[in-house]
């Protein structure tokens, strides 16, 4: 019970606990299950608490409790005895560094170039592992997504695409945990930061997870998230079948995808990033408390992390093109030798993410002192401008203004479209202004 109190005390009350469902998963006792909470995340409930035998696990495997050793400490221990590791501040270790794309039909089918099915094919095909821990989607209005465990190339394809949408992975831990079997996990920076703690505590866990896979991330959000835009595109959140969020759509650049949406009656409706989708999230409004206290953006802990390659050159291709970090040498051989993968420098990687840098290290270096987290804030040299820092401000105060929204039930879609109209109509005002004074030569 102690325990409990302190991750509740340390994550749960500061509110700054991602959800992943690790303390739910490692529990002995199964005294906490994964449950929403009023602003559309997941969180853990006291299940049956009074069974707690304060082993401390759920505290120790949380990627959010202040463990006194951070991403650099973790990535030291896992990868500096690597030959020829290196090692940059912003992405911490790496083997390799590429850009590319899968073959068309993985390609049109996943997120960016399709490199993480790819990979994952790649590895059960060749039976290097037997299963795989991803997110699937789901035809529950209530549960759009969730993750899973799958063996096949086929289900890997069926798991491809992006989910901007809250998922837990207490269940597929606990079932990992009773087999015997050869693992690969993805999952955002946050979950495998869990699962490489939950290793060191879980010798069954050390056996099976052979390699762990992360997505850059920028911010996680939360299912109201994806509600609000269900709303706005004219529909209702409990007949939605399916929901997409990154769909390829043909004369577009990679960067303008499209939210479709499909109901239980079979119509589809379709959204593109530039019809204010970007906006909401740019503007970090549903985003998770959590985000604005991470600063692992390569995902340090993971073999490999994968990004969409938000550089000039490629992201005119509508079809995606993903790069990939490589922590891990059989990962750098299978990319080297794919014929359809070629090496690109780090800082080539660094470059296509940089605005996520800024906005993560940024708030937490410039904006986070007088908050009750200090959680993680390690030093890094991100000199920005003081306008840059104002809206990093303004970013946390947009996501603070929605959990108010949210906690006051009823009208919480009309509020937040009054702030966000308030929001572009002041930008528009600035724009006119700065366009005037060229005008003027002023």
């Amino acid at each position: 019970m102690k325990d409990f109190s302190l991750l509740l005390s340390e994550v749960l009350q500061k509110g700054i606990c991602v959800g992943c469902g690790m303390c739910a998963g490692v529990c002995p006792k199964h005294c906490l299950a994964m449950d929403w909470n009023i602003l559309g995340q997941y969180e853990p409930q006291p299940n049956s608490i009074s069974e707690c035998i304060s082993c401390g696990l759920c505290i120790k495997v949380c990627p959010f409790y202040e463990h006194g050793i951070n991403e650099d400490g973790i990535g030291q221990k896992l990868f500096s005895v690597i030959p020829n590791i290196k090692h940059t501040e912003e992405t911490g270790f790496y083997l390799g560094a590429f850009a590319g794309a899968a073959d068309e039909e993985t390609r049109l089918n996943g997120a960016s170039g399709g490199a993480v099915s790819w990979l994952l094919k790649k590895l059960l095909e060749e039976k290097r592992i037997d299963k795989v821990i991803t997110v699937e989607p789901c035809a529950n209005p209530e549960k759009l997504f969730r993750y899973t465990i799958v063996s096949s190339p086929s289900d890997v394809d069926r798991c491809a695409k992006s989910a901007y949408y809250p998922v837990e992975m207490s269940g597929v831990i606990r079932e990992i945990m009773a087999q015997d079997c050869r693992v690969a996990i993805v999952g955002l920076p946050c979950f495998i930061k869990a699962v490489t703690l939950a290793k060191s505590f879980f010798p069954k866990l050390r056996q099976n997870i052979h390699f762990t896979f992360g997505l850059v991330c920028g911010q996680g959000k939360s299912r109201m998230f994806t509600e609000y835009h269900i709303v706005k595109m004219g529909a209702e959140p409990q007949d939605v079948a399916s929901f997409t969020y990154r769909k390829k759509v043909s004369g577009f650049p990679s960067s303008n995808y499209a939210f479709e949406m499909v109901d239980v009656s079979g119509r589809r409706i379709r959204k593109m990033w530039s019809d204010g989708i970007g906006d909401i999230w740019g503007g970090d409004y549903f985003k998770q408390k959590s985000c604005f206290f991470c600063d692992d953006i390569f995902t340090e802990c993971a073999d490999a992390a994968f990004m969409d390659a938000w550089l000039p050159e490629f992201v005119r291709d509508g079809r995606g093109t993903s790069l990939i970090i490589s922590r891990n040498s059989l990962i750098s051989q299978l990319f080297s030798n794919s014929g359809t993968y070629t090496d690109i420098p780090a800082e080539k990687v660094i470059e296509s993410q940089y605005g996520v840098v800024e906005n993560k290290r940024g708030f937490i270096r410039y904006c986070s002192a007088d908050m009750d987290v200090t959680l993680k804030k390690r030093d890094f040299s991100l000199p920005l401008s003081g306008k840059k820092i104002r809206l990093l401000q303004k970013k946390y105060k947009n996501a603070c203004f929605v959990h108010q929204a949210l906690a006051q039930g009823d009208g919480w879609i009309g509020r937040i479209d009054r702030r966000v109209r308030g929001s572009l109509f002041i930008r528009l005002k600035k724009q006119i202004k700065q366009r005037l004074k060229q005008l003027l030569g002023k």
